[in-house]
């Protein structure tokens, strides 16, 4: 069988206890230094939306890489060095969306959006993601290949929340769904604004 020829991703989404971000996030740089596999690509704390929540991508070669190091996790005592302050862990297996990651990759702040998708309908998705892809590209975007939902995460930074603000309708190419019909259009989306951790890669 074939591997995917993009990049896989393992995408992270953790939500721990009431005030203890700062403290999760050291715990997780010194788990993070300790691994054999995996590139990290970007690590985030929520500002905005459901808050408490890290976000955390790796950049794996190939997918044997990444299985082998995420059926280490279940046998952990202490998942992600995060354990005793984890109140939800979710983990999927994505691969990079065509072309994306061509656009500037500082924030400070960094807008997380997660379009689900009815299943058979990823085809259809890349076509309007190669149209957006015309206007701007995203600091990330991913689509899911195991996980619990069938969906695209895109990552869009931004210098000010005021710069975000101006954009009241809704544009591409942050919507890439604007040219789809309802039959094509996402079950659900989210956008959530992120902040870098101080040991992220992507500031």
């Amino acid at each position: 069988m074939s591997e995917p020829r993009d990049p896989l991703y393992d995408v992270t989404l953790v939500r721990v206890r009431p005030r203890t971000v700062p403290q999760a996030l050291a715990r997780l740089a010194g788990w993070l230094e300790a691994r054999e596999q995996g590139d990290l690509v970007g690590c985030f704390f929520s500002e905005l939306g459901t808050v408490n929540q890290i976000l955390m991508l790796r950049r794996f070669a190939d997918i044997r890489a990444l299985l082998g190091e995420r059926a280490q996790t279940p046998l952990s005592a202490d998942p992600l060095g995060i354990s005793e302050l984890t109140l939800e862990l979710t983990r999927n297996i994505a691969v990079a969306m065509p072309d994306a990651g061509q656009g500037p990759a500082r924030g400070p702040y960094f807008e997380v959006r997660t379009d689900v998708l009815k299943p058979g309908s990823l085809g259809r998705a890349l076509h309007f993601w190669q149209a957006a892809l015309r206007h701007a590209s995203p600091a990330f975007g991913a689509y899911t290949i195991a996980g619990d939902r069938l969906s695209i995460v895109h990552i869009w930074p931004w210098a000010t929340l005021d710069e975000r603000a101006q954009l009241v309708d809704d544009p591409l190419p942050i919507n890439i769904w604007r040219a789809a019909s309802p039959s094509d259009a996402p079950v659900s989306q989210r956008a959530e604004i992120f902040r870098a951790a101080a040991f992220s890669p992507m500031q």
